[in-house]
């Protein structure tokens, strides 16, 4: 497991408590990476690569935010006989970070965001 230092911790937490939660998700990555992409001892590859596509998804760009997104508003509509909002979508996607940055960044570890939010093990 990889642990960050009380520095990174205090910048990753400004960040989150600023709702700046994609840069929250990109100093994670900076942090437990050799700078070219590399995880560095104890960080786990996966959960460098969630991050990486949250922060996507968070700031509402590229193919990956764009595919998350449309199928969540599909399935809300589906499932809940409603339309989502693009800020409703936002607000979903502010609470995950809420979540996983509270509780991952808590320990100061970055451990497999999936374990996180469904509480299970991968």
């Amino acid at each position: 497991m990889f642990n960050f230092t009380e520095s990174q911790l205090s910048n990753i937490i400004a960040a989150r408590d600023e709702e700046r939660y994609a840069d929250a998700y990109d100093l994670v990555v900076n942090y437990a990476t050799d700078g070219g992409g590399t995880p560095l001892e104890g960080a786990q590859k996966e959960a460098l690569i969630w991050f990486e596509g949250a922060a996507d998804v968070n700031r509402g760009v590229g193919a990956f935010s764009d595919f998350i997104r449309n199928y969540t508003a599909a399935q809300c509509s589906y499932r809940c006989q409603s339309n989502s909002t693009a800020f409703d979508l936002q607000q979903a996607s502010n609470d995950i970070a809420i979540e996983v940055l509270a509780t991952d960044i808590g320990t100061k570890a970055v451990e497999c965001p999936i374990q996180i939010l469904f509480d299970c093990e991968v």
